[in-house]
């Protein structure tokens, strides 16, 4: 049996966007965060947490994740840091009155997340800049910058490496709900799951 993608739903209704769609049926299983603490997550190659997942919880886990890291397995993880579940790991600093110029994103680097997505329609939704992330979990030394705000000064995505697995932060809304069209978002969850599958076609 294949290990799956674990996605942890933290309000009703979260994963619908994407379970109707083939390709995810057999890769992807979808379990409440209240779950977390009595699943075994050997049976599992990755896990998704949105930017609702109770903190408190990923506390009470942490050493559990940080075991799941250290046998070569991913997280990605989405939302402010409030309680810091790895010693590594710093609380959301948000940016002091941005000005629409500082909400601009940055690709620092090339990342397979945001392979074939345009940038610039991230920067604003609905007409309104900021949607992306109003400032940043502070990357731990050796993280990986993939992208930033603010003229580069403010990391709100990076990728760091404990063993052989990894751990994707995205300091803001949940990265697949960011884009004005559902196509859009749908390439950005897409991406992920490529990601998470050890795709390195970059």
């Amino acid at each position: 049996m294949k290990e799956k993608i674990l996605f942890v739903t933290s309000i009703p209704n979260q994963a619908k966007r994407f379970w109707n769609r083939e390709e995810y049926e057999n890769i992807v299983e979808a379990i409440s965060q209240y779950e977390l603490e009595n699943i075994d997550l050997k049976e599992y190659k990755a896990i998704i947490f949105s930017m609702y997942i109770d903190q408190y919880i990923l506390c009470k886990i942490g050493n559990k994740l940080k075991e799941f890291l250290k046998n070569g397995k991913k997280i990605f993880l989405n939302g402010h840091i409030i309680k810091p579940f790895f010693k590594e790991l710093k609380t959301f600093i948000p940016m002091k009155r941005p000005t629409l110029e500082e909400f601009k994103i940055i690709k620092l680097q090339e990342h397979l997340v945001y392979k074939n997505i345009d940038i610039d329609k991230l920067n604003k939704r609905k007409g309104v800049a900021g949607f992306f992330s109003r400032g940043g979990n502070p990357a731990p030394k050796g993280a990986e910058h993939i992208i930033a705000v603010k003229q580069k000064e403010v990391i709100v995505d990076w990728e760091y490496r404990i063993n052989n697995g990894s751990l994707y932060v995205h300091s803001g809304n949940d990265l697949w709900t960011c884009m004005e069209k559902e196509e859009d978002n749908y390439a950005l969850f897409n991406n992920i799951i490529n990601w998470i599958q050890g795709d390195k076609d970059e």
